[in-house]
């Protein structure tokens, strides 16, 4: 069993490509690489982008880069300074992105950069750690079996040495069983016999990015060892108002219905997407994912509907769980009977349910259950997917 980030929240980790994210282990091969031998050797597996400048009469950029470290399994490394980090206080997942939301709000829609592609230079990387992991198997097969555990979601299609400095790092491919032609690329790094740390891009053609490279080029695992600051420049900030590269800028009219926001893939997936989140205590994807207006229901009494903006102000501040109590379910089995009332049918022929989630842990005191509601919109040609509303109370 993996602690701290499970197999299936890594799963629907390794699908997504467009959520943002909300804060001591044995240390072997302590080594610093310099940015130069990372774009070397990873250039050879992921293509040409150079990394480093090798002109010793440069100017020198180092002052805008800052040291971050891991406060769980201490491991370090440099990030532009201008970049957001986020870091799970308890388990150590961290992630970072070049970009700020209020330059993604307004370069995208319903969750997905406009015209599904990012601006050149915008990425975001999500750290993910797995302790507990068998220390006599090598990094390619014990992060195999974690990636591959489950079969119905996703397959290993390979995994290839990669050369970063001295560390034991590993270049993992995946995909869907069902589509075996749309491949996510991660990179697994061994931080200690038994903690390995994933490195997830999205979109996933970042990692190819000359700002990554040189990110994981300054990886250290302990303090002991100082953060090399590069010296050339990360690509500059992303500001509200300029126009991405090779990304037109569509003009939306506003509107007030649900199907403004949502999400554009399967219904699987926006479960996955409410579960991982709620389990990581991350509740920034739900700014976008709840529908406009956005109804609380309360068992046994009456629900009222509110603005989405004011309804996700209201879910934080007073309902939504601790990352440390909440527990999720999707199997029906597992759901309250409800006296017999169904979920589906409490909201009128207007609302199309598409999924249901269970969850426990709820409100400011932990007692509270809650009944997600997943709708589908019917205002598209295509089938999105928002949340709908939440039915609270004690149910058992």
């Amino acid at each position: 069993m993996y602690k701290k980030i499970n197999l299936q929240k890594i799963t629907i980790l390794l699908l997504l490509v467009t959520f943002t994210l909300a804060c001591a282990s044995v240390q072997v091969g302590v080594v610093t690489p310099s940015s130069e031998e990372v774009a070397v050797s990873m250039d050879d597996a992921q293509g040409p982008t150079a990394v480093a400048n090798t002109d010793q009469s440069a100017e020198d950029f180092s002052n805008l880069w800052v040291e971050y470290w891991n406060p769980v399994f201490n491991y370090g490394l440099a990030l532009p300074s201008h970049w957001e980090v986020r870091t799970e206080a308890e388990g150590g997942f961290m992630t970072t992105k070049s970009y700020d939301q209020e330059f993604f709000d307004a370069n995208s829609i319903k969750g997905e950069w406009i015209n599904a592609e990012a601006p050149e230079g915008a990425v975001k990387l999500d750290f993910v750690p797995f302790e507990n992991v068998v220390p006599e198997q090598s990094l390619a097969t014990a992060i195999s079996n974690i990636l591959g555990a489950d079969a119905e979601m996703t397959t290993v299609l390979s995994v290839d040495p990669l050369d970063i400095g001295n560390f034991d790092a590993v270049q993992v491919t995946t995909a869907r069983p069902f589509n075996l032609e749309d491949t996510t690329t991660s990179i697994a790094i061994r931080l200690s016999p038994d903690v390995i740390l994933l490195v997830a891009a999205y979109p996933n053609r970042g990692l190819e990015l000359s700002d990554v490279k040189t990110i994981l080029g300054t990886l250290v695992l302990s303090k002991s060892t100082p953060i090399a600051k590069p010296t050339i420049a990360p690509h500059p900030p992303f500001v509200v108002g300029s126009t991405p590269i090779n990304t037109p800028v569509a003009q939306v009219q506003p509107s007030n219905s649900a199907c403004d926001s949502g999400y554009l893939g399967s219904v699987e997936e926006i479960v996955g997407v409410i579960q991982y989140n709620l389990e990581i205590g991350n509740y920034s994807p739900f700014s976008y994912l709840i529908g406009n207006p956005f109804v609380f229901g309360y068992w046994q009494s009456e629900g009222v509907a509110m603005p989405r903006e004011e309804a996700y102000q209201s879910l934080v501040d007073n309902y939504l769980p601790s990352p440390d109590e909440v527990a999720v379910f999707t199997d029906q089995k597992d759901f309250p009977n409800l006296q017999g009332a169904s979920i589906e049918n409490m909201w009128g022929p207007d609302v199309d349910v598409a999924a249901t989630i269970y969850s426990t842990g709820w409100g400011v005191d932990g007692t509270q259950e809650a009944m997600i509601v997943i709708a589908r919109c019917k205002e598209e040609s295509y089938d999105t997917y928002f949340w709908y509303s939440v039915l609270l109370g004690k149910f058992q």
